[in-house]
């Protein structure tokens, strides 16, 4: 079986909506592309455990170590998931420095990291985004409770408020709350879409992709 594998699990990147969303809710649904797209024809596709085949040098056949992915039904073609159920997953997200006044500490002036998803200071600052967040300014470190692998583009109007895509973008840039329900958030999961995942295979229409339910709670 062709199988595609993955390093440990690292931080994802989330933007500051979706940080707002799992922090209002608790659960925050992110989809991301599979690094190797299925072939045509592969037929049907699972997500679960599975043991893709080790070929010996001697040229005989086993079952090797056990994985989470994608895989299909005729056992020729696998990938591996980045993050499997159970996984406590990191989350990156926009940044900055501000200095916060501290009335319950004598109104001292302190430097602090701010963070984009909830930050209400007047302040006009830099954010810098979630790639360059480092390890020590990470918050927020949900558990993945469950995954599934399938395409892109049919995702529901539920699952795109989910993920966050409640919100709209406006010409400017602003970031609204939409106001005409779940085709709506779907269109804007789309709209969004090409500009996070720019590779031809990961093009919306045809583009398969895990899809990453996250929990603060852990289940």
């Amino acid at each position: 079986m062709k199988s595609t594998t993955h390093p440990t699990p690292r931080p994802l990147n989330a933007t500051d909506s979706q940080s707002r969303h799992l922090l209002e809710f608790g659960r925050l649904l992110l989809v991301l592309p599979l690094k190797e797209q299925p072939p045509e024809g592969v037929g049907t596709i699972r997500c679960g455990g599975y043991h893709p085949t080790v070929v010996r040098r001697s040229g005989s056949e086993e079952p090797g170590r056990a994985r989470f992915g994608a895989y299909n039904e005729d056992g020729d073609w696998s990938i591996e998931a980045p993050y499997k159920p159970g996984d406590v997953v990191p989350l990156r997200e926009p940044y900055a420095q501000a200095i916060v006044v501290k009335p319950n500490n004598g109104w001292q002036r302190v430097l602090e990291w701010v963070y984009k998803a909830d930050y209400r200071g007047t302040e006009r600052l830099v954010w810098a985004p979630a790639k360059q967040m480092r390890e020590e300014t990470i918050r927020l470190r949900p558990t993945v409770v469950m995954v599934e692998c399938r395409r892109v583009s049919g995702i529901t109007g539920d699952e795109a408020e989910a993920a966050a895509f409640k919100y709209e973008t406006t010409s400017r840039g602003e970031i609204v709350v939409s106001r005409a329900g779940v085709d709506t958030a779907v269109r804007a999961f789309a709209a969004d879409w090409p500009r996070r995942h720019k590779r031809p295979a990961d093009a919306f229409d045809c583009c398969w992709g895990f899809f990453y339910t996250l929990s603060l709670k852990g289940k």
